[in-house]
């Protein structure tokens, strides 16, 4: 016979999940109490809460980076088909924030120190984002060459036209860059977040640049200096194992900065340091470049 408690977390998972038309799936606590949607059907995966405050963070915040976050953490886990968790998701993360908040309201004994415990880890410390970054970005370099290709450039390319291939408008991408910074010889140029190395190489090789990168992956600054060294441009530019907010502490300000798809790293309420960084390690009369992916403030879920 099913306690009040298991009946209500049923009642509040059931007004959660109302009209959800997907496939089946369940969820499974950290106390082993199981709830599938539909009630009697065989789920084509389970959604495993390690935590209360992992549940309490998806309700809170329901995204797919609050998700993939916690799954990254070992906070959530995934039973059976991977992939048809993305329509339970989907529902999720549009159900409106009444339903969402039953679901907090029973974990109303969280509202304290464990909700905030794991919201402060998630909080893009230092050390949080070197271990994220670490998870995503130090595999071997043999994992990333066969779709990297010659360029090793990770973020978006230029296509000047449609015959161009793949490596030679990630080329045109650096070049653009740098003539948007208007690169000189003898500048001091950095690159925020540098990946594998390849607008540090550039800016060097074609624009005279001393090419300053830095990077908190050990495998990117690794494989970039690498790349350096083959190219014998050690005398002109080099790459550094280091997080954008120590850069003040060791380098002499340059004129010309770039940050290409790293910003999103940073986390919302970490912007104003990130720019504040950038503006007081760049020369006055300097050029910033920054390039990220963004989204409009009503693409955001409030609580």
């Amino acid at each position: 016979m099913l306690t009040e408690t298991e009946v209500d977390r049923a009642r509040r998972f059931a007004t959660l999940f109302e009209g959800y038309a997907g496939v089946p799936f369940a969820v499974r606590l950290w106390d082993g109490w199981t709830w599938a949607c539909p009630e009697y059907s065989e789920p084509r995966c389970t959604i495993v809460f390690k935590t209360p405050a992992a549940l309490a963070a998806l309700m809170v915040r329901p995204s797919e980076i609050t998700m993939g976050e916690a799954y990254l953490n070992g906070e959530i886990d995934i039973e059976g088909d991977m992939f048809a968790v993305f329509e339970v998701g989907e529902h999720l993360f549009h159900t409106p924030q009444a339903r969402r908040k039953r679901v907090v309201e029973m974990l109303a004994f969280l509202a304290g120190e464990v909700l905030k415990r794991w919201t402060t880890e998630r909080s893009h410390s230092p050390s949080r984002d070197r271990k994220a970054i670490s998870r995503h970005y130090d595999q071997p370099a043999a994992f990333y060459a066969p779709w990297l290709g010659d360029s090793w450039v990770y973020s978006c390319a230029y296509f000047e036209s449609p015959e161009d291939s793949l490596t030679k408008a990630q080329t045109n991408k650096l070049s653009l860059i740098c003539r948007k910074l208007r690169l000189q010889p003898g500048d001091r140029f950095l690159d925020i977040g540098c990946g594998w190395g390849s607008l540090v190489l550039h800016a060097a090789a074609d624009f005279g640049a001393y090419a300053q990168g830095i990077t908190i992956s050990q495998e990117q600054a690794e494989v970039a200096r690498r790349r350096i060294e083959r190219e014998h441009l050690v005398q002109s530019c080099s790459v550094d194992l280091m997080d954008y907010r120590q850069v003040s502490e060791r380098f002499a300000p340059f004129n010309k900065i770039a940050s290409i798809g790293m910003f999103e790293h940073v986390g919302l309420r970490n912007l104003p340091r990130y720019f504040e960084t950038a503006y007081q390690i760049l020369q006055p009369g300097g050029v910033f470049l920054n390039h990220g992916i963004a989204c409009a403030p009503h693409a955001r879920s409030g609580w």
